[in-house]
């Protein structure tokens, strides 16, 4: 599994002459889920339904990406393929955080890490269920969280230095970071599963 370190540099180079493509879909996809954030009554109720199928949409672009450099604009589309698993997704990953935070942050923090695979996989699997991805999320992740963390404290090191800026850098962090969260998921399925505990789902 290569480092965080190795991940960012890889992810970087990767990206030459994909930045256009990546930097117009990421963005997009939140000022579209802003705009129906901001409608009026139930607009957070939208958003909030469509957080899933925009994740996936979104997963499956950017892993055709970094893939192969393929600009595939219908796979956008397909987290709404099967919105109501995509939906059904987000709101357990939702649920598994949120509970986990109430429990003393830490727990949050893990169960953060060990689901973050979900919309990758739910992009990659279509045959799976909202249940089945998380669970395999969490056996993919199994004794790799931390390299995913240290991966993370590495983006929020470039985070800080956005600040120098005035932010503009976050233009191009924050689609950056998803690209690095596709390496890392394409790193992780070549290494050979390890069965955890149960998982709570």
């Amino acid at each position: 599994m290569p480092s965080g370190r190795e991940l960012l540099g890889q992810t970087w180079r990767a990206l030459s002459g994909r930045w256009m493509p990546l930097l117009a879909v990421l963005w997009a996809a939140f000022i579209c889920q802003g705009v129906l954030g901001a409608l009026p009554k139930v607009g957070w109720l939208i958003s909030l339904l469509l957080s899933g199928p925009f994740y996936v949409g979104v997963s499956a672009f950017v892993l055709a990406l970094m893939r192969d450099g393929d600009r595939d604009w219908e796979s956008l589309l397909q987290g709404f393929e099967r919105l109501g698993r995509n939906a059904a997704a987000f709101f357990l990953v939702l649920f598994w955080i949120v509970l986990g935070t109430l429990l003393l942050i830490v727990p949050g923090i893990l169960w953060t890490l060990s689901y973050f695979q979900t919309f990758f996989i739910l992009a990659d699997h279509p045959e799976l269920s909202a249940s089945g991805a998380l669970r395999r999320s969490k056996e993919m992740m199994h004794g790799h969280r931390m390299e995913l963390a240290v991966l993370h404290g590495w983006l929020f090191g470039l985070f800080l230095l956005s600040a120098f800026t005035l932010f503009v850098g976050l233009i191009w962090l924050i689609p950056y970071g998803c690209a690095c969260s596709a390496r890392f998921y394409d790193a992780l399925k070549k290494l050979p599963a390890v069965s955890p505990a149960p998982a709570p789902t």
